[in-house]
């Protein structure tokens, strides 16, 4: 019997591959279903493997297609679209339902829309991300790579869209951010380059240190994850998330709520 089992999975890895969007099993319907009740639930669209739009060619990233897979592992894989969709769902309660209607602009009056790709592909191999925002649309678009990403990563994807919200409103908003620094620094303004070295005083790690704005996602992604311990002592860093927070209240009516771990509306 052991035998016979064994044999089966061979035949099964050695079959022709499939592709996530021609599989039967693409969409199961349970998915779909999960999908349009975060959609009617926080206003916002989501779309999944292929049903995902191919994204501007002068962006950094692609949706790719057909993820390679035995039909094994494919079936694995649609099986596990509704927990992915909760991933998505853990970081979206995190948000007043107000927040997402907020987030439709002049620029951008479709809003949130959540994009679950099967694959981002990078058009530099040296780098790669398993969550990308772009807002050259009528959306602010949010791409998440199937199984790769993270909660913290919705997050900080949603503060990119959120930043970008801010600055139509006020391109000034930030000018002062550069003054929280050591004195002395300026950001790296490359992807490529070595950010090894940095300061923990002021940076939540060294990719903060190659743009002013991944440094304010990661400041966010932090908040969400452990708000008491990354703020309870004076910091640089707290220094930042204060200010941060009196900008998004000035301008918004939101607030980063340390007491509760969520974004308030006031």
């Amino acid at each position: 019997m052991r035998k016979a089992f064994l044999c089966l999975l061979v035949l099964l890895f050695l079959l022709p591959t499939v592709s996530f969007s021609e599989s039967a099993a693409a969409q199961p319907d349970s998915a779909r279903a999960y999908a349009d009740k975060l959609q009617e639930r926080f206003g916002i669209t989501i779309l999944i493997g292929d049903e995902c739009e191919q994204r501007p060619e002068e962006d950094m990233f692609t949706v790719g297609y057909g993820f390679a897979t035995t039909p094994l592992l494919s079936m694995i894989k649609h099986a596990d679209t509704v927990n992915e969709l909760k991933k998505i769902e853990q970081a979206l309660v995190r948000y007043p339902v107000s927040f997402f209607q907020y987030c439709r602009d002049e620029s951008h009056p479709d809003g949130v829309r959540i994009q679950l790709a099967d694959r981002l592909i990078s058009s530099n191999p040296a780098i790669h991300s398993s969550a990308y925002t772009c807002s050259a649309s009528t959306w602010y678009d949010i791409y998440l790579e199937y199984g790769l990403f993270r909660v913290l990563s919705v997050h900080h994807e949603l503060w990119h869209a959120w930043e970008d919200r801010i600055l139509s409103e006020d391109p000034s908003a930030f000018a002062a951010w550069n003054d929280l620094n050591p004195e002395g620094f300026t950001y790296l303004n490359d992807y490529y380059a070595d950010y090894s070295q940095y300061n923990p005083d002021y940076f939540i790690q060294g990719y903060s240190t190659v743009y002013e704005a991944e440094d304010r996602a990661l400041l966010v992604e932090a908040f969400f994850d452990h708000p008491y311990e990354m703020l309870k002592e004076p910091s640089g860093i707290l220094s930042k998330y204060l200010y941060l927070n009196e900008i998004v209240s000035s301008l918004t009516n939101y607030r980063y709520d340390m007491r509760t771990g969520n974004l308030k509306e006031e």
